[in-house]
């Protein structure tokens, strides 16, 4: 997976394996999505990597009634951890990239697969 300049990502948590990795080629931006599996517990990562800041300005993410956001700065960068039912998620844009991780973790454990982007 890659950042801004072209730096792999990693995602490192404890226990979780690579179980398979997708990519998507669309005209406004390439998708990057790897599902990580630790037992019964599954994690997935997606970045999508925009041709143009224009493509990128034309997202917009919507939250769910009475959803409350966290912000987590890492790297210079402000993360948005969120929690909708039992699932967290944590999204954010790093130069012409959307990136977001959702699965069966807690908060504290999406802050340290967040923080192994950066070290």
């Amino acid at each position: 997976m890659t950042r801004a300049g072209n730096s792999p990502i990693h995602i490192k948590s404890e226990g979780f394996e690579t179980e398979r990795i997708d990519i998507d080629v669309d005209p406004d931006f390439i998708r990057i999505m790897a599902v990580y599996q630790c037992e019964e517990k599954a994690v997935q990562v997606t970045v999508r990597n925009y041709n143009s800041k224009e493509e990128l300005d034309r997202i917009s993410v919507e939250k769910e009634n009475g959803q409350q956001d966290v912000k987590y700065i890492r790297g210079g960068v402000e993360h948005s951890l969120a929690q909708n039912r039992a699932i967290y998620t944590a999204s954010w844009t790093n130069g012409l990239n959307i990136v977001s991780i959702i699965g069966d973790v807690t908060e504290e454990e999406l802050e340290q697969m967040i923080d192994s982007i950066y070290t």
